[in-house]
């Protein structure tokens, strides 16, 4: 039997845990597509694809962020923010080689 449950990798980033887990393929495909527009522009992110992929991808305790807990986790913490969204974006969109789509900007 094959199960629902998409695929899912924990993270703990600043002393906070979260688990990321794979966005579903349509969503997935028009993040691809808006990635795309953004880096032929060369641009990594903006706040609406940021808020996107955190929203459907990351579980924070056991239901994925929304927009009410979105805001009240990330207030002042711009900079976790723009870390998770990296981690969930590499975790979902790798390029073909394996390289990251997005740079962490850490040197780990």
């Amino acid at each position: 039997m094959i199960g629902n449950v998409l695929a899912q990798k924990e993270l703990t980033l600043d002393g906070e845990y979260y688990v990321l887990q794979k966005i579903p393929a349509f969503k997935g495909l028009e993040l691809q597509y808006e990635f795309g527009k953004l880096l032929q522009n060369g641009e990594e992110w903006n706040p609406k694809i940021v808020y996107d992929v955190i929203t459907n991808s990351v579980i924070k305790g056991s239901k994925l962020i929304d927009q009410k807990t979105f805001d009240t986790i990330f207030a002042g913490k711009t900079q976790h923010l723009i870390q998770l969204f990296t981690e969930a974006v590499n975790f979902n969109f790798m390029e073909e080689d394996g390289t990251p789509l997005v740079e962490t900007g850490t040197d780990e």
